[in-house]
Parts: C-alpha cells; structure tokens; sequence
C-alpha cells in the first residue's frame, strides 16, 4: 500500500495497481464507479472551480491577485484514505475507485485551491529503455517509506564508457496494451468525463539526480573538486541523452498538453493562457509545455558549483519548453541569483530550509514564490496558534511577491489527519486577511 506516483492532475495519487491490465468488471462494479464518476462531474461544474482556475491563469502569468494555495498530503493519503475504504478489489479499477474518491473527500474536506476537472487519464503503456543510462542501480529500502540506499554502479572514471543513452520504445505490443486499458476506461466513464491517454506531463530535467545516482552524493561532490573534466563529460551524455529522449518523445507525437491544471512540480499548478491549450493533443511541441529543473543533491555545493555541473546543463533542455519551473526541498537562500539564470524561469521553490526574506527580496514580482512550509512545524507543533503565527510571519514576508503556498511531503498523518482541514481553514482566513 506505500508509495505513491505522480498523476496530472491529482498530485500524488496512491499506487494501486495504475500500470496493470484492464480487468473485466462486473456489472456491479462499473455501476458503482460510474456513481462516484457521476458526483465528481457533479463537483468539477460548480463555480469555484471556474474562479480559482481563472485566479491560476492570471497568478501564472504574474498578475498580483492574491496568494493561492494547494495542500498536497502525498504519502498521508493513506492515512485520509486507506485501502479499508476502498470496496474493489481488481488492481486497475481500485486505482480509479480511490481516484475518485479522493477528488470527493478534497470537496468535502480539503477547502483550497485545487481545481477538479471533469477528464480522467490513462496511463500509456511504454518502456524507457538504459532509462539509467545502461548502468543497473539497485536501490534497498531502509523502511517502507522514506529513507533508502544503493550502492552506485559508475565507480571508476573508464566506467564512463559502459553508459547509453535512454531512448523510449513503444511497440505493437504496447499499443495493444494502451488500446486494452483506453477501451476499458472509455466503456465505464466515457459518457461522463473526457477521457485522455498520457505518457507523461510532468517533464522533469534532474541531471544532479541522476548524477548522484551514478556515483553517490558524496563522490559526486569529492569529484567537483578532484575530476571535474570527468564529471563534465558524463554530464554531457546525460544532456544529449534527455535531448534525445524529448525528441524522440515530440516527434513521434507522444506530447501531451501541460498547460490545463497538471501537477508540473514542485507542487505547481500550470494553468496558463500563454501556450498553446491545444487541448486535442495533437502536434503538441516542447515549447508548448512547462518543464520543470531540479537540483535537490546539489543543496550543499556553492552557487558556482551548482551552475558549473547543473544549470548550465539543464539549461540545454529546459530551452526547449515554454515556461520552466525550478526547485524542490533544496534551499536556495545563496543561490536565488544563480537560479535566476534558469531559462525561461517562472516558478521558484521557497522550500522550508530557504529564507523567505531573502527570497522575497530576490524574487520580487517577476517570479513566482512558490513556497512550501515545513510540514514538521505544520502537523507536530501542538500549539496552533504557534502554526498560525509561522504561517503569518512568512505570509507577510512575502505579501508583495506572487506568492503560492503549497503544503507537501508529509510520510504519514497518523493521529494528525485533523491539521489538514485545520491549515486549509487557517490558511483560507489567513489570504482573506
């Protein structure tokens, strides 16, 4: 039941099987998913779901609205809405079933700023093959969510030629797969919701993740110092190898629009009118689409090390998208300017270790603060008023900016599922203030 995935709309949704066949279903079953399907249309056609979308549109552009603000309970999913609530058993559907559901319990329970669509989405069946650059990297788990470890493959410098370049294969078998899964959805939903296909929308460049994982976090910054030309050459494959990929996934018409509400990291709403919505899917281009830099194994190098071996890399590839998000947990408090040379940069990550007030002052109004409290100070400090005044304080801080706020990576509510109907309330009276 651990772990979660990303979904495009949803966030974070739990795992329950997304990837699998197309079961059969019961003529009981479908009436009971087309029921929930049913009030989820319901709820994507009231008001607010056409105002807060609006209010995203113009945010997302840099237009001084108000602050807006999503809670994303990630992994505590399972604590709001755990498999003891689910009625289906069949790996497929039961993924669906808490789709729905959890866009149910969020009108009911989660009051913010999510906007719920009447389209439903399903997974393309696809291989990404050397997806870690043909070297095997096996990770251990510590628990069952959480920590992990591995032992990276890349250990001397002429390992460097054992790497290939990732490249995506869908076959006939895949397509058959795809058709399988499509025909099954549109069959119990598609006279409800828009049904749609999807590789992928969130299109991330993380060449210090991958980085990492090829030689471990401390080698990896042992290296900055003792074989820069080496690392240099192996962040040059990476680079041509999520070049190649992005083609490879553009010209064969695999795109899919980001632009209508999708998850495009780090906790980032998309909605924009400043690309092409070209909603059909079709000839969509990276340049039509938000893509998303991350950095979060470089959080402990200097600025000129993380633009050295990062930005200046992921730069080739984040060139090619419309708008570009940056940042996850890593704090940018000495780093803001540097991030700044981003191309095509709209959204920063204020994570709970960056000081907002140097933010503040470095992001002003041509970017978005897109800031993330600390979910220990969230869900454990017992005094709520204590919660307020941090929320308050930040707020403040950074009231002139076009500020999101997104409250994200908690493990687990156990015991505190209560603090996420508490923050939303908090948080709705606080933006009114």
């Amino acid at each position: 039941m651990s772990g979660t995935y990303m979904h495009p709309t949803g966030g974070y949704i739990m795992n329950f099987g997304a990837s699998a066949d197309a079961e059969p279903i019961t003529a009981q079953d479908r009436m009971y998913l087309r029921g929930l399907a049913q009030r989820v249309k319901e709820i994507s056609q009231k008001p607010r779901q056409g105002v807060n979308r609006d209010l995203w549109i113009r945010h997302n552009k840099l237009e001084h609205v108000r602050p807006m603000y999503v809670i994303y309970p990630e992994d505590g999913w399972i604590d709001l809405l755990g498999p003891e609530q689910l009625q289906l058993q069949a790996p497929f559907w039961r993924n669906y079933e808490w789709y729905l559901k959890h866009l149910i319990y969020r009108d009911q329970e989660i009051d913010d700023d999510f906007v719920i669509e009447p389209e439903i989405y399903v997974t393309a069946d696809h291989t990404i093959i050397d997806g870690n650059y043909g070297l095997e990297v096996q990770y251990q788990l510590v628990q069952d969510t959480g920590a992990y470890k591995w032992d990276p493959p890349l250990r001397e410098y002429s390992d460097v030629k054992k790497l290939r370049k990732p490249r995506l294969e869908i076959d006939e078998k895949h397509e058959k797969k795809t058709r399988q899964r499509v025909d099954g959805v549109t069959d119990v939903f598609g006279d409800i919701f828009e049904v749609k296909t999807i590789l992928t929308t969130s299109m991330q460049v993380n060449h210090p993740g991958i980085l990492a994982a090829m030689r471990g976090i401390q080698q990896m910054m042992l290296d900055m110092y003792d074989a820069p030309k080496f690392l240099h050459e192996i962040l040059e494959i990476i680079t041509e190898g999520y070049l190649g990929l992005f083609k490879q996934i553009e010209d064969n018409g695999y795109l899919r629009p980001n632009t209508w509400g999708h998850y495009v990291d780090s906790g980032g709403n998309s909605y924009t009118d400043e690309l092409p919505l070209n909603k059909d899917g079709k000839d969509i281009r990276l340049s039509d689409l938000w893509g998303f830099g991350v950095a979060q194994e470089y959080s402990e190098v200097s600025p000129q090390m993380h633009y050295e071996f990062g930005i200046q890399y992921q730069n080739r590839v984040l060139e090619l998208f419309g708008i570009n998000s940056y940042g996850c947990c890593e704090p940018y408090t000495h780093k803001i300017d540097v991030v700044k040379k981003v191309s095509r940069l709209r959204r920063v990550s204020v994570s709970p270790w960056c000081d907002t007030r140097v933010a503040a002052e470095k992001l002003g109004r041509k970017y978005i603060f897109s800031w993330k409290p600390n979910p220990s100070v969230i869900l454990y400090e017992e005094d709520f008023g204590r919660i307020r005044e941090y929320v308050r304080t930040n707020m403040s801080i950074a009231r002139d900016c076009i500020l999101e706020i997104f409250f994200k990576d908690p493990v687990h509510l156990k015991g505190k599922e209560h603090r996420i109907k508490e923050l939303t309330s908090m948080l709705r009276m606080e933006v009114e203030r």
